[in-house]
């Protein structure tokens, strides 16, 4: 799915299934195109941006839910002169975890530990005799994942 946020407004990406996470593909601020945040007379400070996937993928990849200003991006990066609006073009996608991603996700949050999961791997985990030993034995890219049988 992309959208786009105005400087103004909060990107809330959700995932409506409990076992669904967010995955974010691309992230872009700036000034793309004309259209919902920018009107067409103002069309030739078209093209500045900055690729700000790395930032929203820490907030928002992995988690069913998020939100983030779209103004504080600019604290980030300004791509952009200071006079121009710029909005947040973003495609993310929910992607289905397996039963062991979220036992993991909670065991996690019980012992007050962040996750990280990167956009383009995930850990297969081995849980054995109720998380007495994690076994972490492969990648698996997000197109390789094995499907639940």
């Amino acid at each position: 799915m992309q959208c786009n946020h105005c400087s103004w407004e909060t990107f809330n990406g959700t995932c409506a299934s409990g076992d669904e996470v967010i995955l974010i593909r691309l992230a872009l601020y700036g000034r793309m195109m004309a259209g919902k945040c920018i009107t067409s007379k103002y069309a030739e400070a078209m093209g500045c941006r900055s690729d700000v996937t790395y930032h929203l993928d820490e907030k928002c990849t992995g988690r069913q839910n998020c939100s983030v200003l779209v103004a504080t991006l600019d604290q980030l990066r300004q791509p952009c002169a200071k006079d121009f609006k710029l909005y947040l073009q973003i495609t993310y996608e929910c992607v289905k975890v397996y039963g062991e991603f979220i036992l993991l996700a909670e065991a996690l949050k019980l012992l007050k530990l962040q996750i990280y999961i990167n956009s383009h791997i995930f850990f297969h985990i081995s849980f054995v005799h109720t998380l007495r030993k994690i076994d972490m034995y492969a990648y698996f890219t997000v197109s390789t994942l094995p499907y639940e049988s």
